[in-house]
């Protein structure tokens, strides 16, 4: 069975940390943060063109993004509520922002596992309205099968922004998320 390792949100003072309850989150990432831990960051999530995900971010259907990793990789720990993130598809510019309102992480133990949770949050991270198992396309059943790691987070305030490039140099050429302590960092003008 699946494990929740953290739920945290903008609106709770209660959440999980490390799989542990925690009355008040914020004062557990603050002293993490003074320690030198986990930083606020502003996050880039790159998405695979052929999902057409950005016009449903855009239009209130897609409120969740998710993240299936077979190791922990980033945004693994370095997501909090109050972050920015930024979306872009995959060889395009930047073109959407939103505020990240909740982080879930989940230990799996399965590709069931994966399922179980996918089928939980469907509706929120594809805006797909009705959707059973057998439904599910092949594409996200392959892309969430055999993964050790699942990451959700929420997001509102979507706003349309000025396109920008980025500079995704440092990071890998599959990397499909970013985080940096400034965008001005990777940012870069269109032509």
């Amino acid at each position: 069975m699946y494990k929740l390792f953290v739920d945290i949100s903008l609106s709770a003072k209660t959440g999980v940390l490390d799989g542990r309850k925690v009355n008040n989150w914020r004062a557990h990432v603050k002293a993490s943060n003074s320690q030198g831990g986990s930083k606020a960051y502003t996050h880039i999530a790159i998405m695979k063109s052929s999902w057409k995900l950005l016009p449903k971010i855009l239009s209130g259907e897609k409120t969740v993004e998710s993240r299936w990793y077979k190791t922990k990789a980033c945004p693994w720990n370095r997501v909090s509520p109050g972050d920015t993130i930024y979306f872009k598809d995959s060889g395009k510019p930047v073109t959407l922002k939103a505020r990240v309102t909740r982080v879930q992480q989940y230990i799996l133990e399965s590709s069931e596992d994966a399922t179980h949770l996918f089928l939980q949050i469907k509706n929120k991270d594809l805006g797909i309205k009705a959707l059973t198992q057998k439904d599910i396309p092949q594409h996200v059943l392959d892309y969430i099968s055999n993964k050790k790691y699942a990451i959700f987070v929420s997001f509102d305030n979507v706003q349309k922004i000025e396109p920008f490039n980025i500079n995704k140099k440092g990071f890998g050429v599959q990397a499909a998320w970013l985080c940096v302590e400034d965008i001005n960092f990777i940012k870069s003008n269109c032509d």
